[in-house]
């Protein structure tokens, strides 16, 4: 819902700790515009998600590639708030992660 040109993509982030590969970070990806991809090429917003919520934070960041940053709490072609916005299957994402980073054992951090 909160942008429908794109397949918005949910980065996992996971490293290996002892021996063993364990959650590091996130954040949700939504592309703006008609853009069909979300890329920060291409202006997309980057939303750090909420693991035991299962939901966005409050802010997303916006050109990554702009030394001041822009920081918004709203998407700003569908006008969706971020703060708290259910991402579901978030905690199930995260465990496939680790399972799969289980089965590429040689690398260090994989996202």
């Amino acid at each position: 819902m909160i942008n429908n040109s794109a397949l918005n993509t949910t980065r996992i982030v996971t490293i290996r700790d002892k021996n063993r590969p364990v959650y590091l970070t996130g954040f949700q990806a939504f592309a703006r515009g008609a853009a069909v991809t979300d890329s920060g090429s291409g202006g997309s917003i980057y939303v750090g998600v909420d693991i035991e919520k299962e939901c966005l934070m409050e802010y997303g960041l916006y050109d990554t590639g702009d030394p001041v940053c822009t920081f918004l709490n709203k998407h700003p072609d569908s006008g969706i708030t971020f703060k708290d916005y259910k991402i579901p299957f978030l905690k199930e994402a995260i465990q496939l992660c680790i399972k799969a980073h289980n089965l590429l054992y040689n690398n260090f951090i994989i996202g």
